[in-house]
């Protein structure tokens, strides 16, 4: 939320200026803004105009929104906490971190566990939990999958006006 006002503030613009981009009222943007509603709940219309208003791909909101997570992309599909644990599980296999660690890394809290994994991960371009070296392959698919979901829809969004303007009463061929 804080990006789109930041983003209203440097084009001059007021916050009813953002909610009639964003095609919401100025009162929801407040309650977005004070936490009062989540924007991972946000409909899908709000996030692509958000994306739009930002410049940037409708994936992008959606993942500064919350509605996509890490796990979306882990494969097969776990959990975020699963893929975690199992990661520090891999980690504390690691003779060198085995010496250096005085606890016990599975009982850390999720958060702890997660920076681990992730800095781990960092130090070691060869270890790849989240198949992030995936990553480019998998938005190469998620656009296609989109391509193809925008076509089918379009086809079926011209079969309908295709039936809606034909006019009552009058059947072809009779």
């Amino acid at each position: 939320m804080s990006n789109l006002l930041d983003e209203a503030k440097e084009r001059g613009e007021s916050l009813g200026d953002l909610s009639l981009a964003l095609g919401v009222t100025a009162g929801h943007l407040m309650q977005l803004s004070y936490g009062n509603c989540d924007i991972k709940d946000s409909s899908p219309d709000f996030l692509i105009a958000s994306a739009n208003y930002l410049g940037l791909p409708p994936i992008v909101a959606k993942v500064l929104a919350g509605s996509v997570s890490m796990s979306d992309f882990l494969v097969p599909s776990e959990s975020e906490e699963v893929a975690v644990k199992r990661s520090i599980r891999q980690i504390m296999r690691d003779p060198k971190v085995r010496k250096s660690m005085p606890v016990d890394l599975l009982s850390l809290s999720f958060d702890a566990k997660k920076a681990i994994v992730l800095l781990y991960q960092q130090f070691n371009p060869n270890v790849d939990f989240f198949g992030a070296a995936s990553l480019p392959n998998y938005l190469q698919s998620l656009q296609r999958a989109g391509a193809i979901r925008e076509k089918s829809k379009l086809k079926a969004d011209t079969g309908c006006r295709d039936i809606a303007t034909r006019k009552p009463g009058k059947q072809s061929g009779k």
